[in-house]
């Protein structure tokens, strides 16, 4: 409780989130900390921070959870207590209601409505009305969605008392003074001092919307100290994960630090600030002055490669060449649609049917499409001098080393072009988005990531000409060596992660166990996979095991395996590759640093694993 007195702002969030999840009776000491942390205006700001999501992002999680659980309804009476609760309290209960809300979420009012209607219709006899109404609604959502890649929107279309808040309305409120800034404990090592921290005087008007998946929110503060904090709103996905990531980067930040090697080479990883709201929504601090790889590879790609017919075209002859090999029809001259080439089962065939050097191959014909120096390139326009090139390429080589091994140690995956951002002023790398970790994207996707970590042509020919010798060699190899050095302390980190598993995590094993009691080889029993598995999984990597072992039981152990075929076509694959340091490995079970090392570059540069890669992730750039 003396926490509590002390840092109320450093346990509210976390402290909501966890006893929101408690049911039943409490403890008498858990009702004191509850109330001890009661503060009605500040409740009421996080209540409407919530609304800052687009209704049409809330509304499709609300069709995929009943489609989800949609066999498991018999009884009518249950099924409509689900809908009802389906249907968050950010939506207007009824026309009389309407003044509340703002006009994003008064326009999504029909929707809402008619997935109420859903109530009248009975869970098994109306299965099929059910299933064609759902898929109304979800066509319906498609056209809401905006067309262009960012939208600027009012906040009051969201929530018209947010855009009115300002901290003055706070004033003899009791027990409450101002709301802080969020992120701003845990940032260092020193203790907090809640009254150097900065405080939220008013929220900007104008928010800006990015057209992905999840349709985040960018979201102003206009703080005490002056400044403008800039937070994206993200909604649909358990953000305990990515911050306790983030914790661990910067403990591991902390060790690289104090060791000899890594603090001559300056090597850290750029972190940032995750603050979890709700098991399905939280705030990311913005990273200013960056650039997503993405946007530069879009942008550089017709500027250096005249000719240059953009990576639709890449796609597209990936699509055709999946398509042949699985021994599929490939005769259409239009364009191939973006469904036909992104099926599991037809990278599940190639890997089946396709052979190792011709996979290779086509890799390295469509990575030529590229010229090599694009990405390098890029980067010398970014700077004003060849000396500071030449500070850019080196921050460039360091972080890129310092991230990879991190990455591959926490099994962390989806690096595609948009989940790493360019430091334009430093040239430094830095990875957003840690949802699929703990090696989840080898087990848990349908189209399985092979390569230990992103190392495509672009990025080895920025160190030209020496590519992979030389400095990117070092950072990986003392970063590698630091954390294996570290392994007892990131043990003792990790065990957060066996005790209070996330949501995500939660799920993952639910649907695993479905599938262990729906599949004919359940009886195996290795299938399940807990968060001690996960755990372990990561110190046994910093034990020295092989990551061509490991990579190949992860295989065995993920969804992969139900189809026999399709992973016997992984495996070959991961046999198949990095063949000089699997000879120089032979029969070794422990590998030194320097072996390990050796063999995680080869597989990440390895063109039969990169040529087997999810065409998302966009393995020629």
């Amino acid at each position: 409780m003396q926490l509590v007195k002390e840092y109320p702002m450093a346990l509210y969030h976390p402290a909501r989130l966890i006893l929101s999840d408690t049911e039943g009776p409490v403890r008498p000491i858990v009702m004191q900390f509850r109330a001890s942390l009661s503060f009605p205006v500040l409740d009421r700001f996080v209540d409407e921070l919530c609304r800052v999501v687009m209704p049409e992002t809330r509304l499709q999680n609300m069709l995929v959870e009943l489609k989800s659980q949609l066999n498991s309804f018999s009884d009518p009476t249950t099924f409509q207590t689900f809908i009802d609760r389906a249907i968050p309290d950010v939506f207007p209960s009824d026309s009389n209601d309407l003044w509340r809300y703002g006009q994003a979420y008064r326009a999504a009012l029909p929707l809402v409505d008619s997935f109420r209607a859903l109530k009248l219709l009975h869970p098994v006899n109306d299965r099929n009305a059910i299933l064609q109404k759902l898929q109304e609604l979800d066509d319906a959502l498609q056209t809401m969605r905006p067309r262009t890649k960012t939208k600027h929107m009012q906040l009051e279309d969201l929530s018209p008392w947010l855009a009115d808040f300002h901290c003055s309305s706070m004033r003899g409120q009791r027990g409450e003074s101002s709301v802080e800034i969020p992120g701003q404990y845990g940032v260092d090592r020193d203790t907090p001092n809640p009254s150097h921290h900065a405080t939220i005087v008013k929220v900007m008007p104008d928010v800006l919307v990015f057209v992905s998946l999840r349709l985040p929110i960018q979201i102003t503060f206009r703080g005490s100290d002056g400044k403008h904090h800039r937070f994206l709103a993200k909604f649909g996905e358990d953000l305990r994960q990515d911050q306790r990531i983030q914790q661990l980067q910067r403990e591991i930040t902390h060790r690289l630090r104090w060791d000899r090697h890594c603090r001559e080479h300056q090597l850290a990883l750029r972190t940032y600030e995750v603050v979890p709201i709700r098991p399905n929504f939280g705030l990311f601090g913005w990273l200013e002055g960056t650039i997503a790889l993405s946007e530069i590879a879009k942008q550089a790609a017709p500027r250096y490669n005249p000719g240059d017919r953009g990576q639709a075209h890449v796609l597209n002859e990936y699509g055709r060449f999946l398509l042949s090999v699985s021994k599929q029809d490939t005769s259409r001259k239009e364009p191939l649609d973006t469904g036909s080439y992104n099926s599991p089962a037809l990278y599940g065939m190639v890997a089946a049917f396709g052979m190792p050097e011709q996979i290779r191959s086509k890799y390295v014909e469509l990575s030529q499409t590229i010229r090599s120096s694009t990405l390098k390139r890029a980067l010398y326009d970014m700077a004003a001098s060849p000396e500071s090139f030449y500070r850019l390429r080196m921050n460039f080589a360091k972080s890129l080393a310092t991230m990879n091994i991190t990455c591959w140690a926490l099994g962390i995956g989806d690096r595609h072009l948009s989940n790493i951002v360019l430091e334009r002023a430093t040239g430094m790398l830095v990875g957003v988005d840690f949802g699929i970790a703990f090696s989840a994207g080898t087990r848990d996707l349908p189209i399985p990531e092979l390569v230990p970590f992103r190392l495509t042509p672009q990025f080895v020919a920025v160190m030209e000409p020496m590519r992979l010798a030389g400095i990117l060699q070092k950072c990986h190899l003392h970063t590698l060596q630091c954390l294996r050095d570290s392994r007892m302390l990131l043990r003792a980190c990790l065990e957060v992660f066996v005790r209070e598993p996330t949501v995500d995590w939660l799920k993952a094993a639910r649907q695993r166990a479905i599938a262990n009691t729906e599949s004919e080889r359940s009886s195996r029993g290795g299938r399940e996979w807990n968060p001690q598995v996960r755990v372990n999984t990561v110190l046994r990597k910093l034990s020295g095991a092989n990551p061509k072992q490991l990579l190949a039981e992860e295989l065995r152990l993920g969804i992969i395996a139900q189809q026999r075929e399709f992973l016997v076509g992984y495996l070959a694959l991961v046999d198949a590759s990095a063949p000089v340091s699997t000879e120089k490995v032979g029969r070794e079970s422990v590998l030194s640093t320097a072996l390990q090392t050796e063999m995680l570059l080869e597989m990440a540069v390895d063109g039969k694993l990169l040529g087997i890669t999810f065409g998302g992730w966009y393995p020629w750039f």
